[in-house]
């Protein structure tokens, strides 16, 4: 193979071409709920990291001023405490507003409070402002749970505030040129980190995703698996019962599939599988559940369908799978005939709530359909009464 054939998974061409879509999930609610749940508690931890951090500049400002150090040792507790209850928010409430609110105020009041503390010790503005910087190295860590944009944000608003501060006629002890030679200098190198890390994650976060929609899919047909539907059908069946709406369930088997194998071979099974399994995603909605159940059985989910609408959607598809078989691949053998039998069990308003009901009385509705002679719709009517319930 021409190692020049596929771009390398960090060369340039790859990285532009995922700028777009990393922008666009920068937005998307579902990748912040993921951030907020697998970065909270390392922003908590960071943040208390930070608060540590805090506590030993304590020794930095006796080396400045041995004399005087003292007199800023509650500015650097009540730091410390400040970002505690930052790192206790992050723990409690990762993506929530207060932890946003507090994710630049907290450090405001640490920066605001460590000038003070470089203003009452001697040579402290000469000598402490790079311990600015290493408090900026700690704001990204602390931020992950909130994302690139707001990171950055709080990040710039820190970074700025001794400026506005100077021009009000505060804290005229700093040097500003010394203080921006430190603090922007490092801003653009900070940023560009950040954005590393954060791309770095959302590129966790696609592969994770890819290999769960791999774990729910049927390999064969790309219908959803047994275990995609165990996963959607159980939140439809709750939205159901919230809202009193019906829904059924269809339960449906290829007819005499070993026929198909065991004549044609297990290629024009899977053939068949496809087929059919094209033709239900196709007659149905968007919205409705469509699945591989296992071997030659497939199930539907119809949301808001009553027992009426559900037969009429099962004769449709019955019809429309036995008008068109499936097609001759070349090997000679001619369209191949295919029919389905379907059962059918609906939950209406006030009745059963449980999924495990509404399939076994699927499963007998189709069991009733075979028996009858296959190729034929069933709608389960067994009373709620004589169904053995799942304890």
């Amino acid at each position: 193979m021409d190692p020049h054939s596929h771009p390398a998974p960090y060369s340039l061409a790859a990285l532009t071409a995922h700028i777009r879509p990393f922008l666009r999930d920068l937005r998307n609610p579902e990748y912040r709920d993921a951030l907020v749940r697998d970065q909270g508690a390392f922003g908590a931890i960071a943040s208390a990291i930070t608060a540590a951090f805090i506590l030993l500049t304590i020794l930095m400002d006796y080396a400045i001023d041995p004399v005087h150090f003292t007199d800023a040792i509650q500015l650097r507790l009540a730091e410390a405490a400040a970002v505690l209850f930052l790192a206790w928010v992050f723990w409690r409430w990762p993506g929530s507003i207060a932890a946003r609110l507090l994710f630049i105020t907290v450090p405001v009041f640490v920066l605001v409070t460590f000038l003070e503390t470089l203003a009452r010790l001697d040579g402290g503005a000469a000598y402490g402002i790079g311990g600015i910087l290493y408090f900026f190295i700690f704001m990204p860590f602390m931020g992950r749970p909130l994302g690139l944009g707001f990171n950055l944000f709080a990040l710039a608003v820190v970074a700025i505030t001794p400026t506005v501060l100077h021009i009000f006629g505060f804290v005229q002890h700093l040097n500003l040129a010394v203080y921006h030679s430190y603090v922007w200098v490092a801003f653009l190198p900070f940023a560009l980190i950040l954005t590393l890390v954060e791309f770095l994650y959302w590129r966790l976060y696609q592969t994770r995703i890819e290999l769960s929609r791999q774990a729910s899919r049927d390999h064969l047909t790309g219908l959803g698996n047994r275990r995609y539907f165990f996963e959607v059908a159980p939140r439809e069946l709750a939205t159901a019962d919230r809202t009193g709406h019906p829904a059924s369930v269809l339960f449906i088997d290829i007819d005499h599939f070993k026929r198909i194998n065991d004549k044609h071979g297990h290629d024009v099974g899977d053939r068949a599988l496809t087929h059919v399994a094209r033709l239900l995603q196709s007659s149905l909605r968007q919205s409705d559940l469509v699945t591989r159940h296992g071997g030659e059985e497939f199930l539907v989910w119809l949301q808001g369908t009553g027992p009426r609408d559900a037969e009429r959607v099962a004769n449709q598809l019955r019809a429309r799978i036995e008008q068109q078989p499936l097609p001759d691949d070349g090997s000679g053998h001619g369209p191949i005939p295919l029919t389905v039998s379907i059962g059918i069990a609906s939950r209406a308003a006030g009745q059963e709530k449980s999924l495990d009901v509404l399939l076994t009385r699927a499963d007998n509705a189709l069991s009733t359909a075979k028996q009858q002679g296959r190729n034929r719709v069933v709608v389960d009517s067994t009373p709620l009464q004589a169904l053995r319930l799942p304890r």
